[in-house]
């Protein structure tokens, strides 16, 4: 992934973490963890912040379908770290999930697996 996917992809991230004004330290390490886990180094995670809190909207993602649909898994991981899918991050969530064409019963599928993961990190 280069680094212009990755700060896309991260923005799409923060957008669930802050959707609801705040970001508290378990969703700062979430965060920390997923752009770890795509290779993405600090600046990349400076620029998508920044980013985010000039657009305060999602970014559409290029590349791989496989990358578009771990982006909507790691948005969905990112939201349980309050316990549950709030509103307004099931709002994002299900609009990029109808940009991908996933269906109802596949995006219940990625939820449920979305909380194992996040179970198990806690």
């Amino acid at each position: 992934m280069d680094k212009e996917h990755a700060v896309n992809y991260l923005v799409n991230i923060y957008a669930v973490l802050a959707s609801d004004g705040d970001i508290e330290r378990s969703e700062s390490r979430v965060f920390e963890v997923i752009a770890r886990e795509i290779g993405a180094g600090f600046f990349e995670r400076k620029k998508a912040i920044a980013a985010y809190e000039q657009s305060k909207t999602t970014a559409t993602l290029g590349g791989r379908w496989s990358d578009k649909v771990r982006n909507l898994e790691d948005m969905l991981f990112a939201a349980y770290c309050n316990g549950a899918l709030a509103p307004d991050e099931k709002e994002i969530v299900v609009a990029q999930a109808r940009v991908l064409g996933i269906e109802k019963e596949q995006l219940t599928v990625i939820k449920t697996e979305a909380k194992q993961r996040f179970d198990a990190f806690r």
